[in-house]
């Protein structure tokens, strides 16, 4: 698997992971491989001290909301026709809460991983760590694979 393909399912792997929850409440979650996975031939599991670098994404509060001014600011009709909000605004009413974020960070530390970028709207931050750290903390394995088509960005 190519590197950003890699990080891209690393980083949806962990958006979809809770890892704020009690290992009581975690569950396995299904439908989140790629399906082209089944169609690769894996060459063993990574590494366990290979370091790889992961974006972990929080998800958004209120999507609701959210959904409800997108509609607003393209209506012609509405007052908040092309009332565009700043970053801090966006980040005030939809991101994850200082704790939510500080929680997963911290998750993320106590699990061995290092933080290496933290956004302002917490909604995104960048970790680096060995394999063997990645899958403990996420309850998962590792592998490489060997591509055997050549995907094709844009079509």
């Amino acid at each position: 698997m190519n590197h950003k393909l890699f990080r891209i399912v690393c980083g949806i792997a962990a958006l979809l992971l809770p890892a704020s929850l009690p290992a009581a409440e975690q569950r396995v979650l299904h439908g989140h491989v790629p399906a082209v996975l089944p169609q690769l031939q894996t060459t063993g599991r990574l590494p366990a001290t290979r370091r790889l670098d992961l974006s972990i994404g929080l998800g958004l509060r209120d999507r609701d909301g959210l959904h409800n001014l997108f509609e607003q600011i393209y209506d012609p009709a509405s007052t908040n026709f092309h009332r565009f909000l700043t970053p801090e605004e966006f980040t005030e009413r939809f991101a994850p809460t200082e704790q939510d974020f500080e929680i997963a960070t911290n998750f993320a530390r106590t699990n061995g991983l290092a933080l290496i970028r933290a956004y302002p709207n917490r909604v995104v931050f960048d970790v680096s760590g060995a394999v063997s750290d990645i899958e403990k903390a996420f309850h998962l394995r590792l592998h490489s694979y060997r591509l055997k088509w050549t995907p094709k960005f844009g079509q």
